[in-house]
């Protein structure tokens, strides 16, 4: 059957649609091969595309997030800030209270020294009336003149002399409780001055605390307008640009391409040989299939020999019996033959 074809498409011309459908075929596979290495390059552009877009959107969401943490940083060195200048606040009200507590120091300061004055003077008092008493008591005579000291004088000297020495004894002992009395608020004040101290240590301490934060905040506002005013290279953007040009271009060509092996495999299938030599083929079978019996006919051999599609042979006698061309005479092959030549001649005449 295939090598019938071949002959009856020589005799019809349309060899040409095989022609061209070996050229398709060609086409079709570049096509093919275009089409990948578009895909391929497709992809490739859209992973870079991808890459870049996700490194400028990366380098935005950190611009961000550290824009973020840094206010955020600034928004707690102020308040702590304020919390230590309250606390300093606090402190400074504290010593002010202090002061106003010991604002008599200086009177205290000189009471005790002048008690403390009074008291040594008082001692040294005691101490002679203790030296005229003991004199009195150990001397019989003068020691200077070598006079004999009267007795009677001796006695009332004594008794003088004690009596003032009590009367100290007891100044004395009020000027004690005066001076310890006076001591104990020395003690206070030295106490308020002590923690006015430790209040004025803290209060620098603060002071120094804030200086570092108020620096530290200043280099960080310094930071937030850097990122704020900052912005992506442009050559970022435009390369993100140049890749979706790129992409575009690849993706029309791929369409293009697609079209183009539509068209081409639509015409491919007109090609085969259901297609349009099918079509041609079957506009003349039953001229070839009249003419082929006529042929017959004419050369007395009454059978009716049909070729189909694919030049199959149907032979059948006047009883409609099947017959095989080998089933025949060789006389009878011949007019089978000869008709056969006749209508191709025919064929090839139109």
């Amino acid at each position: 059957a295939r090598h019938r074809r071949e002959v009856v498409e020589e005799i019809l011309d349309i060899q040409i649609f095989s022609l061209m459908n070996m050229i398709l075929k060609q086409k079709l596979k570049t096509i093919d091969i275009d089409y990948r290495e578009l895909e391929y390059k497709t992809q490739l552009t859209q992973e870079k595309l991808t890459l870049k877009q996700k490194y400028i959107q990366d380098i935005q969401e950190n611009r961000r997030k550290l824009l973020v943490e840094k206010s955020s940083l600034i928004a707690g060195n102020e308040e702590e800030v304020f919390k230590k200048k309250r606390a300093i606040s606090i402190l400074q009200d504290d010593i002010d209270n202090m002061h106003k507590k010991i604002s008599n120091s200086t009177k205290i300061t000189d009471r005790y020294n002048k008690l403390k004055d009074l008291h040594s003077q008082l001692k040294e008092k005691h101490r002679a009336h203790n030296r005229l008493i003991g004199f009195f008591e150990k001397n019989e005579d003068c020691p200077t003149c070598h006079q004999h000291i009267d007795e009677v004088f001796k006695a009332s000297m004594i008794t003088k002399e004690n009596d003032k020495k009590n009367k100290l004894t007891d100044g004395i002992n009020d000027l004690m409780d005066d001076l310890e009395a006076t001591k104990i608020k020395m003690q206070q004040i030295d106490d308020v001055n002590n923690s006015i101290q430790n209040k004025n240590v803290d209060i620098a301490k603060e002071n120094s605390s804030i200086s570092q934060l108020e620096k530290f905040n200043a280099t960080l506002q310094s930071e937030v307008k850097h990122l704020e005013e900052g912005h992506i290279d442009k050559k970022d953007h435009t390369e993100v640009k140049d890749l979706k040009e790129e992409f575009k271009v690849f993706n029309n060509e791929k369409d293009k391409l697609r079209e183009e092996k539509v068209y081409s495999e639509a015409v491919r299938t007109m090609l085969t040989d259901q297609g349009i030599k099918t079509k041609i083929i079957k506009q003349y079978l039953p001229i070839m299939n009249k003419l082929i019996n006529t042929y017959l006919t004419s050369m007395e051999f009454y059978v009716n020999f049909t070729l189909n599609e694919n030049f199959e042979e149907t032979i059948k006698s006047r009883f409609r019996d099947d017959f095989s061309y080998e089933s025949f005479s060789e006389g009878e092959k011949m007019r089978i033959d000869l008709a056969l030549l006749f209508t191709w001649r025919a064929v090839a005449k139109m």
